[in-house]
């Protein structure tokens, strides 16, 4: 709507300064009028190619957007839940979520589950993950990073990676990592390293988008009262004494 109205504007003063200058305000008014129409419409294609496809996996409990021109993928591994790529491809970028169940963090109490994911997927963990792919090395990584409602590690990666005629690319990439409930996520975006930079920013929001389900609450007594720090409960037995 910005631009209509900037157009509008523009091509009012422009139509006024004419009627003043004698013009018929009629012909002034309808120029006005057809450039605002133009400029309106002009919009709904703009407004269509900023859609997402939101994602959403009920059996490991996410939900992620991504553009809609981007395709869904046959999934390359058994835990992978999601692989999606541009529609043009060689620049070979893609974005993919891993899944598995795993139960290391639901032991440990709110306040320490930070220090308990820090501790289970953090450098050695995506150093381990990242060299299953060819001369892989971390470039930077972020111990204290976040996914959804969950506390994450972020790394940023390069390895080689061969397409279809066995050529090799030096590529480029951000991995998320987070346990939260009873599942660990691992969110990865790549592309080829002397392109990466085109690809970031819609990197970032896809991986920006993820939201995880709500696993138990952030407050151990809900939103009732603090009833855990209500007196004993004492009842008296027949027999004598308390229950």
């Amino acid at each position: 709507m910005f631009a209509f109205f900037c157009a509008f504007y523009q091509n009012g003063i422009r139509g006024f300064y004419r009627i003043q200058k004698g013009e018929d305000n009629m012909r002034g008014l309808k120029k006005i009028f057809a450039v605002g129409l133009v400029s309106l419409f002009s919009l709904a294609p703009l407004s269509a190619k900023a859609t997402s496809f939101v994602y959403q996996d009920a059996d490991y409990g996410f939900q992620t957007s991504f553009p809609d021109s981007w395709l869904m993928q046959t999934t390359d591994t058994p835990t992978t839940r999601l692989l999606v790529r541009p529609p043009v491809t060689d620049d070979m970028a893609s974005c993919r979520v891993k899944a598995v169940n795993d139960r290391r963090a639901v032991i440990y109490p709110f306040v320490h589950r930070g220090a308990s994911v820090r501790n289970a997927v953090g450098f050695n963990f995506v150093d381990q993950k990242i060299n299953e792919n060819n001369n892989a090395e971390i470039v930077n990584y972020y111990p204290k990073g976040s996914m959804g409602k969950s506390d994450a590690t972020f790394s940023q990666v390069k390895f080689d990676m061969y397409d279809d005629q066995g050529n090799a690319y030096r590529m480029h990439g951000v991995v998320l990592t987070a346990i939260y409930g009873e599942n660990r996520y691992t969110f990865s975006c790549s592309a080829k390293e002397s392109s990466y930079g085109r690809w970031e920013k819609v990197f970032g929001s896809i991986m920006g988008s993820v939201s995880l389900k709500e696993y138990g609450h952030l407050v151990p007594t809900g939103y009732y009262r603090d009833f855990l720090s209500d007196k004993e409960v004492k009842i008296p037995s027949v027999r004598g004494g308390n229950l």
